[in-house]
């Protein structure tokens, strides 16, 4: 707006010109390999709990966001050379992608699929719920 009225003469000159923002980038700590273990043996009493920490751990080695697991259907799962890929688009981005399915994700994903529905791959996920169940846990180990 303010370049469009310094074009038409409207403004003598652009008081932003010389403005620069700078982002504010963070480095993200990451999981090391032993922190991933013990996620990934950890034993829940739970069952809610043990299905978001598998869905952590299949988000960790796909790399794919929530939205992108939890619409991941059945028909984007193909085999190509004998092996199974994850051929889809980013929801947000409309980007195409293919991951590779290692044996972790296919551990995975047949332990849910009696419960698939619709062609989900993992079915019912309504993160409010999912992050209740984080939380009731917290609190528990915490008065104990």
């Amino acid at each position: 707006m303010v370049v469009r009225a310094h074009f038409n003469g409207l403004i003598p000159r652009n008081p932003f010109a010389q403005f620069r923002i700078s982002p504010n980038v963070k480095e993200r700590e990451l999981l090391t390999e032993d922190e991933l273990k013990a996620v990934m043996t950890y034993e829940f009493t739970d069952p809610r709990l043990a299905y978001i920490r598998d869905l952590f751990v299949f988000a960790s080695f796909t790399a794919l966001s929530f939205v992108d697991i939890k619409e991941l259907t059945n028909d984007r799962i193909v085999e190509v050379n004998g092996e199974k890929w994850i051929i889809s688009k980013r929801r947000k981005t409309g980007v195409p992608f293919q991951v590779k399915l290692l044996d972790i994700h296919l551990q995975i994903i047949e332990r849910y699929r009696p419960f698939q529905e619709n062609n989900f791959v993992f079915p019912n996920l309504n993160l409010l719920v999912y992050l209740q169940a984080v939380e009731e846990d917290d609190t528990r180990m915490r008065c104990e």
